[in-house]
């Protein structure tokens, strides 16, 4: 049993060959748990009577179609990630999601519940990973490789056999750990872009019904 005070509640949990990483995220405090391949976030109150942590893991996360009434919590997430803060906040300045991009673009949520905890979205033509965010207090929770997984079956299905992805610089291990591969850097596009960006790209592979055939020769149901 390792166990770790941040000052206001004592929180306690079994680990196996690690332990606790207590992280700071504002109010309330947020620590990551792991145990075997069960990754967990466990959130505590700062004050008031103890409460029974709440576990959100993997399998607690759905993926659907994006809403044009998310447009705005899905604007607030991203300009709020810690990844693009500093340096690379430029960006996103002055950048939103709108009805329209929804439109346009195959656009997906992951909820935990009531709570988005990321997003994605595909241009179609020509392919692209556009945009991928996950929440800062969902990281490290398999949130980001789920999104992917759905992104890729999307794609199949599209009829798509690959999908190319200008990566975030310090995303783009991520994206090779989830079976992209790395074709070229993006040159710097100032005033907003200051840095190259490493290019990517994910390989789809035909499906049985999309290899030769057309649509009439597919399987009912797909």
């Amino acid at each position: 049993m390792s166990s770790a005070s941040c000052g206001f509640d004592r929180i306690e949990a079994a680990f196996e060959g690690a332990e606790p990483t207590l992280v700071a995220l504002g109010n309330p405090y947020v620590r990551l748990l792991r145990r075997d391949r069960t990754v967990g976030l466990v959130v505590l109150p700062r004050r008031g009577p103890p409460a029974p942590p709440k576990l959100l893991s993997v399998s607690t996360i759905s993926i659907g179609e994006a809403g044009a009434h998310q447009v705005d919590a899905l604007t607030a997430l991203m300009h709020e990630s810690q990844a693009y803060q500093g340096e690379y906040a430029s960006i996103l300045e002055g950048y939103r999601l709108t009805p329209a991009y929804l439109e346009r673009h195959p656009t997906f949520v992951a909820t935990a519940g009531e709570t988005i905890v990321g997003f994605y979205g595909l241009v179609t033509q020509p392919p692209e990973l556009d945009l991928l965010f996950v929440a800062d207090t969902a990281q490290g929770l398999g949130v980001g490789a789920a999104l992917v997984a759905h992104m890729l079956d999307q794609a199949a299905a599209r009829g798509m056999t690959a999908v190319r992805v200008v990566s975030h610089p310090p995303a783009v291990g991520f994206y090779k750990r989830v079976g992209a591969r790395q074709i070229g850097v993006v040159p710097p596009r100032p005033p907003k872009i200051t840095w190259p960006r490493p290019e990517l790209v994910f390989d789809i592979p035909a499906r049985p019904w999309t290899a030769g055939k057309g649509a009439a020769d597919r399987p009912q149901g797909t």
